[in-house]
């Protein structure tokens, strides 16, 4: 997990997908457990979305990436009714609900909330909003994957040493990679690429060969650099991305990808974008036990 920093963790079972596809001899019930445990968070992180990180990254997530999704979410809480007091206020009270009272769902928390006076809506996107803007305080976390929250207390490094060390280390697990290829990932403003990125030693040598993987949906193979020219032929990215914010699971082979993929009834379905295409059988039977089917 911390060779690649994180992993897009919106869709559960993707992410636990993306977890196996890079680890040897994992089960979804490991990773879980991980999860439980805490050594792995799920978190708001690169480009404002969820990814699973090592716990030990959350600080550096949050210095880096809170300052600014805390300053761009404040228009859609005042939509959702809440002026920058009561979110100052909404995540200050979360921290005492939860260490008196947590872990919650973000439904029960809100409704804790009222009781404390803040006006944070049953019903729509509030709870969720409040919610996320206490986790990029570094009040609250969630516990596992399951949408209840628990009190946290986190002391985050240097923001300027925090983003040097996300760019040296985004540097070395995305090689060859440039600044642009470091703020389509990151979704950092110029300003801070500018001031973390340093142009990294070039390759030397060929990249061996890749076998062969079956990455889930929204994969960081496919959201990790500014284009997808590299991994993706031109031809079929209609197939694997069309539109709608929708990116489907690949099958790669030596990085390239050359199937969609999808499970149906815990059966791997392969569609390959050629007649003749690489063997994923022992791929499809790895899916079939990390997930226990």
């Amino acid at each position: 997990m911390r060779a690649v920093v994180g992993l897009q963790a919106q869709d559960d079972r993707a992410a636990l997908l993306a977890v196996r596809a890079r680890t040897e001899g994992a089960s979804a019930a490991a990773v879980e457990r991980a999860l439980v445990a805490g050594e792995l968070v799920r978190a708001w992180a690169m480009r404002g979305t969820l990814h699973l990180l090592a716990a030990a990254d959350l600080p550096l997530a949050l210095a880096v990436f809170a300052p600014l999704q805390l300053a761009r979410g404040r228009r859609r809480l005042a939509q959702l009714g809440l002026t920058d007091a009561d979110a100052e206020r909404s995540t200050a009270e979360a921290a005492a609900v939860l260490a008196e009272d947590g872990p919650l769902t973000r439904h029960e928390l809100a409704a804790r909330l009222r009781g404390r006076g803040v006006p944070v809506a049953a019903e729509g996107q509030a709870p969720i909003h409040v919610v996320r803007r206490a986790a990029l305080a570094g009040v609250l976390v969630e516990v596992g994957i399951s949408g209840r929250y628990a009190a946290l207390d986190v002391e985050l490094p240097d923001r300027d040493t925090a983003m040097a060390e996300l760019a040296a280390r985004y540097a070395a697990a995305h090689a060859p990679a440039t600044a642009e290829d470091f703020a389509a990932w990151s979704g950092l403003p110029a300003a801070d690429v500018r001031g973390a990125w340093r142009d990294p030693p070039a390759p030397v040598g060929d990249p061996g060969p890749g076998g062969v993987r079956l990455l889930p949906a929204f994969d960081e193979w496919l959201l990790g650099w500014a284009s997808r020219a590299l991994v993706l032929p031109a031809a079929h990215a209609k197939q694997v991305v069309p539109g709608g914010g929708i990116i489907h699971p690949v099958a790669i082979a030596d990085g390239r990808a050359f199937a969609t993929w999808r499970l149906r009834r815990g059966e791997v379905e392969l569609e390959p974008f050629a007649r003749r295409a690489p063997s994923a059988a022992a791929e499809i039977a790895a899916v079939a036990a990390f997930l226990g089917s």
